[in-house]
């Protein structure tokens, strides 16, 4: 199979992420962002061939499970890059297809490789640890053991600070924390966590990570 058709088998399989509020941008961890840019991530996904890594475009840094990481991507479709890195074995990482699209001041108009690229360094994701059983969260240089953080309505709170502000997080899930949790991300104290209830009316809900 060509790598373009095993891209389009693969991608049509890929979904938006739902309920999810990040009011600045990433990514699970896949998510939408709302603030200077509307920025729409596709959930990532592993894709069952073998990945090309000819035609590369670029090389850069981002954060990845809480570590910065060389990253590299290459355009498999109009507008639609993949994503890859390498672990610390050099085996290559599959970070998925990522698509965005950015306000500008003739309207919406699609991310760059670049673009998408940075806006992944405020990504976060949960990941389930199988040897330790436990549940990971990750942002940035963080990683959180939230496995036993969530309280009787399935919610946990965390709040962290990028180096620039406080970063408030909602995680929720209703079977199982990493398959069918949402993480909602508000960098904005005024911003609304339900109707009518702020982030600031909730702040003793929100347990800091250092």
């Amino acid at each position: 199979m060509k790598n373009k058709e095993a891209y389009k088998q693969a991608f049509k399989h890929v979904h938006y992420q739902k309920e999810v509020n990040l009011n600045k941008k990433r990514i699970s961890k896949p998510l939408v962002t709302i603030m200077t840019s509307f920025i729409v991530l596709l959930s990532t996904f592993t894709v069952a061939y073998a990945f090309d890594v000819g035609g590369i475009q670029s090389k850069l840094e981002v954060w990845f499970r809480g570590e910065k990481r060389k990253v590299q991507y290459k355009e498999e479709d109009k507008n639609a890059y993949h994503f890859y890195t390498t672990d610390e074995d050099g085996n290559v990482v599959d970070m998925g297809i990522n698509m965005g699209f950015k306000g500008s001041l003739t309207g919406i108009e699609p991310m760059s490789g670049d673009e998408l690229a940075e806006s992944m360094n405020d990504d976060s994701e949960i990941v389930y640890d199988e040897k330790e059983d436990k549940y990971l969260f990750y942002y940035q240089n963080k990683v959180v053991d939230i496995t036993h953080m969530f309280d009787k309505e399935k919610e946990c709170y965390l709040v962290i600070n990028n180096g620039e502000k406080d970063i408030y997080f909602v995680i929720s899930y209703k079977d199982k924390i990493d398959e069918d949790s949402t993480i909602s991300q508000y960098s904005d104290e005024n911003a609304e966590v339900i109707q009518g209830v702020k982030v600031k009316d909730i702040k003793d809900h929100f347990v800091r990570i250092k």
